[in-house]
């Protein structure tokens, strides 16, 4: 885009321009005659004004050049930092689902181990209380001992395996090489700041920034485009009294005074 600097120097464009329409050819007109005078002041001054207006098209063709330049190298850039951002993704989400799983297990394995103890707990109650029947009985009641016998049986082995619950809870929780997998993990994946998480944060603001300057080079173009359009059409235009001029002038001074012709 036209910066400050190619403005100051368009305006400066400008003023020469002017300059040379009026003062410079007035210099020039020395010795000349003076019916044909205006028409060469026209003639010189509209070649003047087309100067300009290709001084001004350059500027504008120059700074179109750059944005195109600059639009290139910025796509080149987010090409490269699209497949590093999915890359990313993907290591992360493998080691987030590690996580996950790790923890996932933990929590399973506290829920496990409580359920275990409640099991225990009302298991023992229960023994208990058998145990305290069976030492009521009567040895008349054979039928009543054998049902309390197997029931009893039943429960030690069922708080046998709650207590084989707890132990392999236990070996989950309190398994080192666990916890010290659990803790890579979380350092891995980090957070906003650190870690995986955080060069992702940062690689996509990345990304958000250079493609915000891409679409910000995209309309500026656009508008520079219509703009380089609209000082080629006004060029045709000056082109076209300028060749007019010329003509006028070369004519009258082929044709000689029009005052001193019969």
């Amino acid at each position: 885009m036209i910066n400050r600097k190619h403005r100051s120097i368009a305006i400066l464009l400008v003023c020469v321009m002017l300059l040379s329409a009026v003062v410079i050819p007035m210099g020039h007109s020395k010795g000349m005659p003076g019916w044909l005078l205006p028409l060469w002041i026209i003639y010189t001054g509209l070649e003047d004004v087309l100067s300009g207006i290709d001084r001004l098209i350059g500027l504008i063709t120059h700074d179109l050049e750059e944005m195109r330049e600059a639009r290139s190298e910025t796509n080149d850039k987010l090409l490269e930092l699209y497949p590093q951002r999915t890359r990313k993704e993907r290591v992360l989400e493998d080691k987030q689902a590690a996580l996950d799983t790790l923890n996932a297990e933990h929590e399973a394995a506290l829920a496990k181990k409580r359920n275990a103890r409640a099991r225990i707990s009302t298991l023992k109650r229960e023994i208990s209380q058998i145990k305290s029947s069976l030492s009521r009985l009567s040895p008349s009641e054979p039928a009543q001992r054998t049902a309390l016998e197997s029931d009893l049986q039943d429960k030690e082995s069922a708080l046998a395996q709650a207590k084989q619950d707890v132990k392999d809870a236990d070996k989950i929780l309190n398994s080192l090489w666990r916890g010290i997998k659990i803790s890579w993990y979380g350092s891995v994946i980090g957070d906003a700041f650190s870690g995986l998480t955080g060069e992702l944060v940062r690689l996509k603001a990345r990304i958000h920034t250079l493609e915000t300057l891409v679409d910000a080079l995209e309309a500026n173009i656009k508008k520079k485009d219509t703009e380089l359009g609209n000082e080629t059409e006004r060029r045709s235009a000056v082109q076209i009294q300028v060749d007019q001029a010329r003509a006028n002038y070369k004519n009258a001074r082929a044709q000689g005074n029009p005052n001193t012709q019969n």
